[in-house]
């Protein structure tokens, strides 16, 4: 974060084209490792059916900052002081407060429950031990953090370990899913406020009637979450909202020219709803087999990593269809159409792995209610059968 927030305050002083480009890539290998960082850091603190609403809470309150700091632009852009335009004061102001964030996290923010000064040698303990059960079934992020909280040396990184997690065919299948649902989420994102625009020709009524859809879509990614975390069918979690999402995109392009307001304004809280389930429970199903240190951080950085093309794709996809043919209903076609796909992959990935009664992958670790004792860890990512 400190080097994020000096790379951003440091966009105000550029002068060049070439600058730009330069200090934008820098910021953005800067700022490429908070997202994964979060979602293995959770692994840290909390079981495994409790991390997609922890997770949803990191995305929603991640949009929820977007819109504070949105209304925060507005008033900085007026700025005009000491020969620094508004737009520079905007880099050198977030830039700045971000690296005092991360400068007092380094002071703030511990790593493991063993470390911290707010819990008693007994309230440790008990952290340490539902992490223990939780993870009995091989050694995992948690476990190798549990290890050194009783003086037990944490597990160094394996660079055999890192191969196979980065080759890893449920690494690479995952990370190929949700590249296509992030697709879905970042054409929400950018072009819902234009989709509501179109269907009413009125950008002041667009604009204030985006609250409601995100409002519900906020609902629909707490709750969707609680239900994956509690019943442990993150795949059918996830394949709903995904399902929901198909249903309203295709709805949406179809209806978009035509058709009642109040049937288009329905699907459009639906698609926004749908990207907003899907993301948290996806991502807590995904670190569910992730069972060392290593492996959670190598494959939750790549997950991640290669999910993020979505985000160039996705706005690219909708910028055709209204270029080539003048509506943004062909773009919101083809995200259907993802989200289609979106839903057979997980159900075949869920039947590889065994969740849906079909072939259990080798090395699959299954969520049971009650985990075998610990076994000896292995060096593999996935444990061996």
């Amino acid at each position: 974060m400190v080097s994020w927030g000096i790379l951003t305050a440091a966009m105000a002083l550029c002068s060049r084209y070439w600058e730009f480009l330069l200090v934008r890539v820098l910021l953005g290998a800067a700022e490429a490792g908070f997202f994964p960082g979060i979602i293995f850091y959770f692994t840290f603190w909390f079981k495994k059916r409790e991390r997609a609403l922890k997770i949803a809470f990191f995305y929603i309150f991640a949009a929820v900052a977007g819109v504070f700091g949105g209304i925060l632009a507005h008033f900085i852009l007026l700025m005009d002081h000491w020969n620094l335009s508004g737009w520079q004061w905007l880099f050198v102001i977030e830039g700045l407060a971000s690296a005092l964030v991360g400068v007092s996290v380094w002071f703030l923010m511990p790593d493991y429950p063993h470390s911290v000064s707010w819990l008693t040698p007994d309230e440790k303990m008990m952290v340490m031990n539902r992490l223990k059960d939780d993870h009995a079934a091989g050694t995992s992020a948690s476990s190798d953090a549990n290890a050194s909280s009783v003086n037990v040396a944490v597990k160094a990184i394996s660079w055999r370990e890192v191969r196979d997690t980065m080759l890893d065919k449920r690494v690479l299948t995952m990370s190929g899913l949700f590249f296509v649902m992030l697709n879905c989420a970042y054409i929400q994102s950018f072009f819902m406020p234009a989709v509501v625009k179109e269907m009413l020709d009125d950008p002041v009524w667009a604009n204030l009637l985006t609250a409601p859809i995100y409002s519900v879509a906020i609902v629909a990614s707490l709750s969707n979450s609680v239900i994956a975390d509690r019943t442990g069918k993150y795949h059918w979690c996830v394949a709903g909202a995904c399902t929901i999402g198909m249903i309203s995109y295709l709805a949406l392009a179809y209806a978009l020219t035509g058709s009642s307001f109040i049937f288009k304004y329905a699907a459009t809280i639906g698609a926004a709803s749908a990207s907003y389930a899907t993301i948290p429970p996806y991502l807590a199903w995904f670190t569910l087999n992730l069972r060392t240190s290593t492996a959670s951080a190598v494959g939750t950085a790549m997950i991640v990593s290669i999910g993020n093309v979505g985000g160039f794709v996705g706005p690219q996809i909708m910028s055709f269809s209204e270029k080539w043919y003048g509506t943004l209903g062909y773009g919101l076609g083809v995200a259907g159409v993802l989200e289609f796909l979106a839903v057979i992959g997980v159900l075949l990935l869920a039947w590889w792995q065994g969740d849906l009664g079909g072939r259990k992958s080798k090395g699959y670790e299954q969520i049971v209610d009650h985990e075998p004792e610990m076994e000896e860890p292995s060096w593999k990512a996935y444990g061996t059968a």
